[in-house]
């Protein structure tokens, strides 16, 4: 039966490791390995070490990380500007020529996080001791050694990996978390409105959830390959901190938060959304409707606001904003304006951009505060950022599209929001999350029919 991992570089890369003996430094190891970049996914192990997963669907490049070399833990409450301190130490805190750290860190990471998820703290960052790089049609498996021990593990967890198969997953359903539960997010759109119009808050973004049983077999993989396969552009990603994979988080996500090479940070402002249609006809006309909606314009221009005062506090010396165009991302389609800046300093930039008006609202404080009285549970890392570190550069999602499985309660619990203005409909914002929601619906039950 085939294995997870084809022999042949398993077998490079232990001798490769052996090798080294007890001469064994910190340092990374590569062999060259034969992958289709869409098929990442499906590499990914079940129950052996935490996992976590970074892959970029448009530039078909990205880090597939088994076991920790290296990890940082941030408990809450802590700070953005705690967490910055941890982004920028994790590329100093590195072997050379490292793959990169995966994690990512809460929507909000002030408040103490519910049981559900107490297992990812408030941010977590892991260097991972083996790993599948992607990069264009390169693939490369590979280990961050670090001492005797680390290499230890790492012949000891290659060998595990390899001898796990492939298996189908059960498929499972999606569904609202309870008959009133629709209700309660109409008045809370309701209550949000009165907010604005008593000019309180200017916008606000209230999400809500479904949930489906989960059985003990059941892992995200087949569902993260079907996440994929539409060729959405997006960050698909995983974080399964425990060994066993008891608990964890994943989705395919459409919003940047920021990347930054050096000097030359991209963000984008995406924000205003309407349905897709399988007529491509109907589908253009609506992207058209779209683009000139005021209220769809007035809430993108709030992100595309909140951009350009954050990159002017930030000293850049060149900006360029492109003009609003549509992007798609499964059954729904929003605004996008791609931003392109130059920094003055090369360092890390959470503070100042999250979170954006796009998850969160405008302001931010009063907007974060009806959030936490209105929603009724814990966003944990929905809407919070999901990233790759590497050295002088980071990439950062906005974890959208996605859902937190955990095997101890059998269950899982996927997230959808919708941003409220002046001139917001209860029923559209309803529909909008239900549209979001659907997508997660149809990977989960590998149909493409699937709705709430």
């Amino acid at each position: 039966m085939t294995s997870l991992l084809p022999p042949a570089p398993v077998h490079a890369l232990t001798s490769s490791i052996a090798q080294l003996s007890e001469r064994c430094d910190a340092q990374t190891l590569r062999v060259p390995l034969s992958c289709e970049a869409d098929a990442l996914w499906s590499m990914i192990p079940s129950g052996v070490a935490p996992v976590a997963l970074w892959y970029d669907v448009h530039q078909r490049s990205g880090l597939l990380g088994v076991g920790i070399c290296r990890e940082k833990v941030i408990h809450a409450p802590t700070t953005l500007l705690q967490i910055e301190e941890a982004v920028a130490q994790c590329a100093q805190d590195a072997p050379p020529l490292h793959a990169g750290w995966i994690g990512g860190f809460r929507f909000d990471v002030s408040q103490h996080a519910s049981e559900r998820w107490q297992p990812f703290a408030a941010a977590r960052w892991m260097l991972p001791l083996l790993f599948i790089e992607l990069a264009g049609d390169k693939a490369f498996l590979g280990a961050h050694l670090d001492g005797p021990e680390t290499a230890r593990e790492a012949i000891r967890l290659l060998q595990q990996w390899q001898q796990l198969t492939p298996h189908s997953s059960t498929t499972i359903a999606l569904d609202a978390q309870d008959p009133g539960e629709e209700q309660r997010y109409l008045r809370s759109v309701e209550q949000a409105l009165s907010k604005i119009a008593g000019g309180d808050v200017e916008k606000v973004v209230l999400a809500r959830t479904a949930s489906a049983s989960i059985p003990p077999s059941w892992t995200p993989r087949e569902t993260l390959g079907r996440m994929s396969q539409d060729g959405d552009p997006g960050i698909l990603f995983a974080i399964c901190p425990t060994p066993t994979n008891d608990v964890g988080f994943f989705g395919h996500t459409p919003e940047t938060l920021y990347r930054r090479r050096g000097m030359h940070i991209e963000t984008d402002a995406l924000a205003g959304t309407i349905r897709t249609d399988p007529d491509l006809a109907t589908n253009i006309r609506l992207g058209q409707s779209l683009l000139e909606s005021r209220k769809d314009r007035r809430e993108h221009q709030t992100v595309v606001s909140h951009l350009q005062s954050f990159l002017e506090a930030a000293g850049a010396d060149v900006v360029e904003f492109g003009a609003p165009r549509i992007r798609k991302m499964g059954r729904v389609q929003h605004l996008h304006t791609p931003v392109h800046a130059t920094l003055s300093r090369a360092r890390p930039h959470l503070q100042g951009l999250h979170p954006t008006p796009a998850v969160c609202g405008h302001p931010e404080k009063s907007s974060r505060s009806h959030i936490l009285g209105a929603e009724g549970f814990d966003r944990g890392w929905y809407a919070g950022g999901i990233g790759l570190i590497q050295d002088d550069a980071e990439s950062f999602a906005v974890a959208l599209r996605c859902a937190n499985f955990d095997h101890r309660s059998h269950s899982l619990e996927a997230y959808a929001g919708a941003g409220i203005v002046a001139g917001s409909q209860p029923s559209s914002e309803l529909e909008e999350t239900k549209d979001k929601l659907a997508a997660i619906a149809s990977a989960l039950a590998g149909s493409t029919q699937a709705h709430l």
